[in-house]
C-alpha cells in the first residue's frame, strides 16, 4: 500500500496535526526564519490544512516557548502547565470538519524547541491524542491488516535531491523543513516508529543523489536505530546509550521485513522526475569521460548503439542498485539478506521493454562475471528480491 503525501492538502498520517503543516512564512509570503527544531523565531503563520479539512473535535496545543499563539479558525483556551511534560498546553476546539485553517506565532521572545497540535482522536472526539504520539490512530485502525506499506511519497522521493546525511531531516524537527539538499521529508527515525508500532513492514525509497554515507547510515538506522542525528553502529552501543540516559530511537522490529527502492521510476522523463534526468546525465558524462568505466566495460558506444542515452541510464540505475544492497548486507549480515532485507530493481514496460532488458543484462552479465570493478561473482539474486515493471 502507499502511504500518501505529507502535505496538509492530503490524507492524515501524523498523530501531530503541525508536523503535516506547510512551512512557516512571513505575512509577505517569504519564508520566516526558523530555529533547529524548524520552529519560527519571529511572527509567522502555517496552513495547517488546505482543501483537506481538520477533523472536528478538541485538540491539545503543547510548547515550551515565551511567544503568542492563535488560529484561523475555532477557539483556543488558555496556556497553563501539564504536569506530566512540563510544557505549556491549551485546548483548541474546531466545531466542525475545517479547511483552510491556519495558526499564527507572534511576539516570539523565545522561540519553542518543542511545539505540537495533537489532533483528536476522531472526527468530534473530545479525547485527544497523546504528547509524543506519532501515527494517528484513525489511521493506524483503518489500515489494520495491511502488510507492506510503500513511504515513497512521505519521502518526498521525486525530485529529492538529498545527498549528504547532515540535511536530512531529524526526528526531532518539523518534517516539512526546508533544507539546502531535500527537505519536506518523514525522518527515516518516524517510518521505523510507524512500522514498529502498526506492526507492517516498511518499503522505502533512497533519494538518487544519496552518497555512500548517506546510504550506509540509512541502513545503520533500520539495524541498530539512532541518537536522532546519528545512527548507532551496533546494538550495544544503542544500549549503552540508553543506560547513560541518551535519546534513543528504535531500529526497525525484527520481525518486519524491508523493501528496498532506489528513487522511484528511474525512466519517466515528465518534469517531476527529475531523478532521470540527473542520473542519466551523470551516467552520460562518466561514459564520455572515463573509457574505463564500467558503464562502458563492453566497449559499447553512442555510435554503436541508437539507444545509448536509455542503456547507460538502466546501467547506472542498475550500479546503484547493488551498490545499496551491498551496503545493506554488510549492515544486517548475509543471513538477512532476500529474507528480510528485500531489494527492488525496476523498470518501465516500453520501448520494446528495452527498460527491463538493458538492466538485468547488466546485472547478470557485469556482476555475474569477475573483471575489473567486480571482484566477486554473484547471480542476480544475490543483489536483488525481486523486480518488475511500474
Amino acid at each position: 500500500m502507499n502511504q500518501t503525501f505529507l502535505k496538509d492538502w492530503a490524507g492524515v498520517i501524523y498523530a501531530d496535526a503541525l508536523k503535516q503543516g506547510r512551512p512557516w512564512n512571513r505575512a509577505d509570503g517569504s519564508p520566516a526564519i526558523v530555529n533547529q527544531f524548524g520552529h519560527p523565531t519571529e511572527a509567522a503563520s502555517s496552513y495547517l490544512s488546505g482543501s483537506y479539512p481538520l477533523r472536528a473535535g478538541t485538540y491539545r496545543v503543547y510548547h515550551d516557548g515565551q511567544l503568542d499563539i492563535s488560529f484561523s479558525h475555532g477557539t483556543l483556551g488558555s496556556f497553563s502547565t501539564d504536569p506530566a511534560t512540563g510544557l505549556k498546553v491549551a485546548t483548541w476546539t474546531l466545531p466542525s470538519r475545517t479547511s483552510n485553517v491556519r495558526m499564527f506565532v507572534d511576539n516570539v521572545v523565545t522561540a519553542p524547541t518543542v511545539l505540537s497540535i495533537m489532533r483528536p482522536i476522531d472526527d468530534g472526539s473530545s479525547t485527544s491524542h497523546d504528547f509524543g504520539e506519532l501515527p494517528d490512530r484513525l489511521m493506524d485502525l483503518r489500515l489494520g491488516g495491511t502488510e507492506v506499506m510503500r513511504f515513497m511519497d512521505p519521502l518526498d522521493t521525486n525530485g529529492n535531491d538529498s545527498e549528504k546525511w547532515e540535511f536530512r531531516v531529524r526526528p526531532d524537527e518539523h518534517p516539512r523543513t526546508i533544507k539546502p539538499q531535500g527537505g519536506e521529508g518523514m525522518p527515516w527515525e518516524h517510518i521505523i516508529a510507524f512500522c514498529n508500532q502498526m506492526g507492517i513492514s516498511p518499503f522505502i525509497n533512497i533519494p538518487v543523489k544519496a552518497d555512500d554515507e548517506y546510504i550506509r547510515n540509512v541502513a545503520k538506522v533500520f539495524r541498530y536505530g539512532s541518537n536522532g542525528t546519528d545512527p548507532f553502529n551496533s546494538d550495544a552501543e544503542r544500549e549503552a546509550h540508553r543506560v547513560a540516559g541518551g535519546t534513543v530511537w528504535e531500529p526497525l522490529d525484527p520481525s518486519l521485513a524491508l523493501y528496498i527502492e532506489y528513487s522511484n521510476e528511474v525512466w519517466n522523463n515528465n518534469s517531476s522526475f527529475s531523478q532521470t534526468a540527473w542520473l542519466r546525465e551523470q551516467a552520460l558524462t562518466e561514459a564520455e569521460e572515463d573509457p574505463n568505466s564500467p558503464l562502458v566495460y563492453d566497449g559499447v558506444s553512442a555510435a554503436s548503439s541508437n539507444a545509448f542515452d536509455r542503456l547507460m541510464l538502466g546501467r547506472a540505475y542498475t550500479r546503484r542498485v547493488v551498490f545499496i544492497s551491498n551496503t545493506f548486507r554488510e549492515v544486517f549480515g548475509d543471513d538477512q539478506m532476500m529474507t528480510r532485507v528485500r531489494p527492488f530493481l525496476f523498470w518501465q514496460k516500453s520501448n520494446a521493454n528495452s527498460h527491463g532488458s538493458f538492466r538485468l543484462a547488466f546485472l547478470e552479465d557485469f556482476y555475474g562475471t569477475v573483471r575489473p570493478g567486480n571482484p566477486v561473482a554473484h547471480p542476480p539474486s544475490y543483489y536483488v528480491w525481486g523486480g518488475g515493471t511500474q
